[in-house]
């Protein structure tokens, strides 16, 4: 199963990031842009895990969440992964040092593959071409400290995603709420 942890915002992550969205939609790229309902702050990328791994993975994530409490996270900011000379992922940027701590605990607790390197973000958009590069660029540095606004993160939720030919297709697979 490809697994990831992430916050899903109730409430509001649409209507913070929506014009953004339609910006870059606008700007005639090769890309799969993310749905509204899709929308999600990615904490953490666990990659491929076996079921059998999901019950430690359950237990430890429960540990994690027990004594947290909600806060809030600032959305500012676009960049690209893994670099603007090749764009893959257009991303929004989320900023908290609760948040910090929060993935801190997790990647202390869930150990995988990959390495603890991931930083918190929203995707906006998979890039599948260089096409209209430039005019993307300039569409990210004009952005790069933009504050789109405040969401408070109230769990977190442990994620299923399944490549299909069209995007990525989530489904939660558990809900961790803080207390």
């Amino acid at each position: 199963m490809r697994l990831f942890i992430s916050t899903v915002f109730r409430n509001g992550l649409g209507e913070l990031v929506q014009s953004t969205l339609k910006g870059l939609e606008s700007l005639d790229l090769d890309a799969r842009f993310s749905s509204i309902d899709q929308l999600h702050l990615t904490l953490k990328f666990l990659g491929d895990i076996s079921r059998e791994r999901l019950p430690t993975i359950h237990d430890r994530l429960k540990e994690v969440t027990k004594n947290q409490s909600p806060f809030d996270v600032m959305l500012q900011g676009l960049t690209v992964f893994p670099n603007e000379t090749f764009i893959r992922v257009v991303v929004v940027n989320a900023h908290s040092k609760r948040l910090t701590k929060l993935i801190e605990q997790i990647d202390k607790n869930i150990k995988t593959s990959k390495p603890a390197t991931d930083t918190p973000h929203i995707t906006l958009a998979r890039i599948t071409s260089s096409k209209n590069k430039p005019q993307l660029l300039d569409f990210i540095t004009q952005r790069k400290d933009t504050v789109l606004g405040e969401l408070k993160v109230i769990g977190i939720d442990l994620v299923q995603s399944k490549l299909t030919p069209t995007g990525p297709v989530h489904r939660i697979i558990e809900e961790y709420q803080f207390q």
